[in-house]
């Protein structure tokens, strides 16, 4: 064997046991993972012209995961201010309004309780401003 061909062979071993150590470095990273705990996020809307009866609906839930209730809120805020734009967007040439338009949301914890009135966290305010300015929503 050629000189060349030796150290083409040594540089693939180390490039070979080099990306098995990285792998195994990333398995054991996955097993120390923050368990997300899961959320229901249920949208309320009022319902429009269409129906025979003014009133109150709710979507079917959707499931949020997150590390705290912050970061749930947080998510289900995002989701509700973006439903507020398709809705005040589509809304504008009249087609949504008579179906529905969202009014707010209920963010459903482990235990059954709707969190989304009484959570409170530090950042709350400027988060839900930067959701509003990215979906160029007004208060």
């Amino acid at each position: 064997m050629k000189i060349q061909e030796k150290i083409i062979i040594l540089i693939f071993l180390g490039l070979l046991l080099f990306s098995g150590a990285i792998f195994g470095r990333l398995l054991s990273c996955n097993k120390t993972r923050i368990k997300k705990k899961r959320y229901q996020y249920i949208e309320i809307a009022q319902k429009g012209k269409v129906f025979q009866t003014q009133g109150i609906i709710e979507s079917e839930p959707e499931i949020i995961k997150a590390i705290n209730d912050s970061a749930a809120y947080i998510d289900a805020y995002d989701r509700f201010s973006a439903t507020v734009l398709i809705h005040t967007s589509l809304d504008e040439n009249g087609r949504l309004s008579k179906f529905s338009f969202p009014i707010g949301f209920k963010l459903i914890d482990a235990n059954g309780n709707d969190i989304s009135k009484s959570i409170k966290f530090n950042s709350k305010d400027s988060l839900e401003y930067e959701i509003r300015e990215k979906h160029q929503i007004e208060k």
